[in-house]
Formats: C-alpha cells, sequence, structure tokens
C-alpha cells in the first residue's frame, strides 16, 4: 500500500532467555497491519497483527536473521516496505544491544541495627542515592542519582546494561548504616535487581570526671567497650573536658574505670539528655544500654585518699641508782609511752617494763607525731626525774 510508511522495527537481545525483545512502531497515521519474514527461510513470514495509528507493540523472537518489513491495510495484502532489521545474538552482543534491566535502591529505619527490615520498622523516603558502574573507585563519579520516594521509600535506575554495578547511600547527620554504605548489585535483562540499606539514629556516651580535691591534676583510665570489642580507651583528670563517644549504634556498652592507687571511687551517675536518672550506683564497670539517638552521660567521681601514716620507732633509756642501797633483784620500772599509736597510754602495747639495773625500752612501727614519756610510781623510797618528758 504506496500511502502507508513501513513499521520500524528496534530489537535487544536477552542472554539469559536467549530471546530478541522485538519492539515495532506502526508510523503510520492510520490503523495497519504489521508482519515480516526472514530473508532466505521459506514459509518464514509472522503477521504481528494490526496497530493503531503510532500504536508500539513489543514481541519475543527465537530466530535470528535478517527480518523484511511488511506493512498492509487490511491484513491480506501486504507490501514489503522499510528496509530490513537484523537479529544476531553475536552482532547485538557485541553491540551492546542487550535487553535491558534496573536497580531499585530501597531505605529504612533500622531501630534494633541488626540489619533487617522487621515489622514495625518504617521505610525512610527523601535519602540520597547513588548509582557506579562496577565497583566504586576513589573521586569516582556516580553515573546516575535519585532519592527515596516519600511514599514507597524506593528510587530505581532503569535502562541498564546487563552488567555489575554499586549502589551508595548518601550520608544524613546524625544517622549510622546498619549495612555497608555500598553495596555491589547484578543488573540482568529485563530484571529488576533490588538492595535495601538499613539506617539508625546514632547515640552517645559522654563520660566527666569529677575528683576531690577538685584541681588534683591526676589521670584516671577508663575503657569503653561493647561485648569483647573495645570501643575506646581514654584518660581523664577532673579539669579535662568530658570524653566524647561520637555516634554509637544502639546496644549494650560497659564504661570501666581503672583503680588508681591513692584514690576511692565513691560515685557514678548516668543520666540522659532529658535528665532521666539511668543508672546511679557503684558497679565498676557500670552497664549502658544506648537506645537510637539518646546521649547518656556518665560522671564518675574519685576522692583522694589521707596520705599514709609515717611510721618510726622510740627508745627509752632507764637508769637506775641504788646508792647504798642493797640491789633488789625483783623490783622492776614501768615505763609508759601517749601518742598517735597510743592515744590514752594505757592501751596495750603502751607500758614496758625493765628489771632493778635498768636498760633501754624500744617502742617499734610507731605512726609519726609527738609523744610524752612517763615512768609509773616505782614505789616508796624511790624519786623520779625526767617523767612526762616530750619527744
Amino acid at each position: 500500500t504506496p500511502s502507508l510508511p513501513g513499521p520500524s522495527f528496534g530489537s535487544c537481545y536477552n542472554p539469559v532467555t536467549r530471546l530478541f525483545r522485538l519492539t515495532v512502531v506502526n508510523k503510520a497515521e492510520v490503523p495497519a497491519y504489521i508482519g515480516y519474514d526472514i530473508y532466505g527461510q521459506g514459509n518464514s513470514f509472522v503477521n504481528l497483527g494490526s496497530f493503531a495509528a503510532g500504536e508500539t507493540k513489543t514481541f519475543e523472537v527465537v530466530q535470528e536473521g535478517t527480518l523484511r518489513k511488511y506493512i498492509s491495510a487490511d491484513g491480506r495484502k501486504w507490501t514489503q516496505k522499510g528496509g530490513t532489521h537484523v537479529l544476531s545474538t553475536a552482532g547485538h552482543t557485541a553491540n551492546n544491544l542487550l535487553c535491558k534491566g534496573s536497580v531499585e535502591a530501597c531505605k529504612f529505619q533500622d531501630d534494633n541495627a541488626n540489619g533487617i527490615q522487621d515489622a514495625g520498622e518504617i521505610s525512610l523516603g527523601n535519602w540520597s542515592m547513588m548509582l557506579y558502574a562496577g565497583t566504586v573507585e576513589e573521586n569516582e563519579q556516580p553515573i546516575a542519582t535519585g532519592v527515596t520516594d516519600p511514599v514507597s521509600s524506593y528510587v530505581t535506575f532503569d535502562k541498564l546494561l546487563p552488567g555489575e554495578y554499586t549502589v551508595c547511600e548518601g550520608n544524613v547527620e546524625g544517622w549510622l548504616p546498619t549495612i555497608a554504605l555500598c553495596q555491589p548489585i547484578t543488573v540482568v535483562s529485563e530484571q529488576t535487581a533490588s538492595v535495601t540499606f538499613g539506617n539508625v539514629q546514632g547515640g552517645r556516651i559522654i563520660v566527666d570526671k569529677v575528683t576531690g580535691p577538685a584541681d588534683a591534676p591526676d589521670k584516671f583510665d577508663f575503657s569503653l567497650t561493647q561485648g569483647e570489642i573495645t570501643v575506646a580507651s581514654f584518660a581523664l583528670s577532673g579539669a579535662d573536658t568530658p570524653f566524647d563517644s561520637g555516634l554509637l549504634l544502639p546496644g549494650a556498652y560497659t564504661i570501666e574505670e581503672a583503680a588508681a592507687a591513692g584514690w576511692d571511687l565513691t560515685d557514678v551517675t548516668c543520666v540522659d539528655v532529658t535528665n532521666q536518672l539511668q543508672a546511679s550506683e557503684l558497679p565498676n564497670p557500670i552497664s549502658i544500654s544506648l537506645q537510637a539517638g539518646q546521649t547518656v552521660m556518665c560522671t564518675f567521681t574519685n576522692t583522694q585518699q589521707p596520705p599514709a601514716p609515717e611510721y618510726g620507732s622510740l627508745t627509752v633509756t632507764k637508769a637506775v641508782n641504788w646508792g647504798d642501797a642493797t640491789p633488789d633483784e625483783v623490783q622492776t620500772f614501768e615505763i609508759c609511752i601517749a601518742g598517735p599509736s597510743f592515744p590514752s597510754g594505757n592501751e596495750q602495747g603502751a607500758c614496758q617494763s625493765v628489771g632493778h639495773s635498768g636498760g633501754s625500752l624500744t617502742w617499734n612501727n610507731l605512726e609519726a607525731g609527738a609523744y610524752t614519756v612517763t615512768e609509773s610510781n616505782p614505789g616508796a623510797g624511790w624519786s623520779v626525774s625526767g617523767s612526762g618528758v616530750s619527744v
């Protein structure tokens, strides 16, 4: 039919199904019938049916070959018109005429940070996504970008040739990924590959140090752990800026202060940003159950121990002058001391005795300080000099 223009043919090859997808367009301004045969093959004519004016249809074709195009006004009388179209597995593959696929990226709020969208975990819209060809190299630019739909939480990258791609999500302040920021994905002809990203609002743990006295320069060692993993090790003095963990995934954490010589840990208090008391006790280490978006501040208070007392010894020499009297061998003389180690002077060990001829008495391991040395009443007939001396 001379008044009808020839149809337009386009095609792609699907290496998975091993079929050609033939796209046919009726270029006429009126309805028409369109068909084809394969050059060189007898009885190969295929009637594709009736097309509305300008209508496009697609068909699956198995056979390779050169397709000759036909058009008809009534489906009975056909005219070859519009040239030919070649279907070739090798040619389509070599020229990247492969049927395209798509990638669908989804975003969700991973409240329990387990990397799986569980029941009740909402999807997230308006989150940026980037598509890269192959693996992502440093400073490489994406081949496509998009944002997740506010309703469906998906963004679709379509018309992609089969092959390897990488999808990356954008960073949003205050949020942490629970799945890798960039994920490889394989695109297959005429299929949609899906990739899912989970994020959760990060929490923080802040640790402050209070000392008594406040101006003590001593530093105290801390460790922040999650299970067997050490998240951070740090040291603080009372004058230091509190330690800030930075963003952390929700979960169970432990803070431990190492014992410090000369100091007692006298209080541990943990509160969140709303001043809800989370813990106020002295277990060390202390456990924190960090929730999404929560900031917990723990204050460790240490009090300096009083200085350890110094010790010494005291020796007292007792001199006895019998004069013209006959020494009494059963005579004894008692010397007592009073001071820091024996405040009253009559505690056990405060007094010692010496025999009739006198001698030296020694008190060891005495706390440093002032002591008074006295001699008990030796009995009638004796005078004492020097009793009550302070040393």
